[in-house]
């Protein structure tokens, strides 16, 4: 065989061997390649599967701590107590009606004086209530609260209120039950609306602010739903109805009388959260306190000026019992702890002690 031939078929062989190689590379890249994409496939599903159950387990985590706040958040408004008009105007009716507390003059204690908001947080801690509380003017018309007209029995300081400005007012400090100064400075109207959105329904007395006053300001935080107007008479309650049909008031209603004389003056019922009936509780009431109930009005019987100042804890017990047993909704009090605690409505088992501490004033 001449070596032509036999180099030109060694060269024939050296280019199928080539080729064999080439064509076992590329399977293998080939391979290699579907292998990779088989694991980044894997891989995004896996990456996809985690993501997903993290999603679940966060979307599960955010529903349990919102379920725990809202549970928390309705377990805090239940010892608090109503704070909304519209909720306190439900409470009628023997199957769910459930004794209502008014701190009277915001309900002063020993260390708490009264009118002051530390003072019905105190009160809130005890027991659920809502407040009684008095608007007065400065010189230069600033709205605080103190129910006197002069300085002395409440304050540091001395003489008539309208005779300081606002910011010689706030500069005094208040006393307690006992009359013992405490660190605490009188309160403004406003502080007081805006303190109590959420917390409690506090009951606007009538002092020397221009009624106008007190419903620009109620208006002007839109809190018709938690702050209501004391009124003793019908037209007091048709101004407030008449500037906003949203107000709503605590009115003087002592007979049958003078509860058609709101029927005659155009003063619709929806506008009357309550009636004060006076200061004493008597049995024979009951068929006036369901025609105020049949109206959609809670009755109030007011503790400050008779029963809260029995000598013994346990009369006061009795009376307060006695109001409730004899068809009233609400007992105004200067004692709310005490009272809330005679009646079963105190918040905790801290609130009876606190309500024997505070009966000691």
């Amino acid at each position: 065989m001449g070596v032509g031939i036999i180099l030109k078929r060694c060269f024939m062989k050296k280019i199928f061997v080539v080729s064999l190689l080439l064509l076992g590379g590329g399977l293998l890249q080939a391979q290699k390649g579907a292998t990779s994409s088989r694991e980044t496939t894997s891989s995004r599903e896996t990456t996809a599967s985690r993501e997903t159950t993290a999603s679940r387990e966060t979307t599960a985590s955010r529903e349990t701590t919102s379920s725990r706040r809202a549970t928390s958040s309705r377990g805090a408004t239940s010892s608090r107590g109503k704070t909304s008009i519209r909720d306190l105007t439900s409470n009628r009716g023997p199957s769910s009606r459930r004794p209502v507390i008014s701190g009277h003059r915001g309900g002063a204690a020993v260390g708490y004086p009264e009118n002051c908001i530390p003072t019905f947080t105190h009160t809130l801690g005890a027991a659920p209530a809502m407040f009684e509380i008095d608007p007065h003017l400065t010189k230069d018309s600033g709205i605080v609260l103190l129910h006197d007209e002069t300085l002395d029995r409440i304050t540091t300081g001395h003489g008539r209120l309208n005779e300081l400005t606002l910011a010689e007012a706030r500069k005094l400090f208040l006393k307690d039950a006992r009359g013992a100064v405490t660190s605490y400075h009188l309160n403004t109207l406003e502080e007081a609306i805006k303190w109590a959105k959420g917390r409690a329904i506090l009951n606007l007395d009538i002092k020397d602010v221009p009624p106008v006053m007190k419903a620009d300001l109620v208006r002007r935080y839109n809190a018709f739903d938690y702050v209501m107007f004391t009124v003793h008479t019908p037209q007091e309650a048709r101004f407030f109805y008449d500037y906003d049909h949203r107000s709503r008031c605590s009115a003087w209603i002592m007979d049958e009388k003078e509860m058609k004389a709101y029927e005659q003056a155009g003063v619709p019922w929806s506008a009357i959260a309550i009636a004060y009936v006076g200061a004493l509780s008597k049995v024979e009431n009951k068929s006036f306190y369901d025609m105020l109930h049949q109206r959609g009005v809670l009755v109030m019987v007011s503790g400050a000026p008779v029963y809260d100042k029995e000598e013994g804890a346990e009369q006061r017990a009795a009376d307060y019992r006695k109001i409730i047993q004899d068809g009233a909704d609400v007992i105004e009090s200067d004692r709310p702890i005490e009272a809330a605690a005679a009646v079963g409505v105190a918040a905790t088992s801290a609130g009876v002690a606190a309500g024997a501490e505070s009966s000691k004033h």
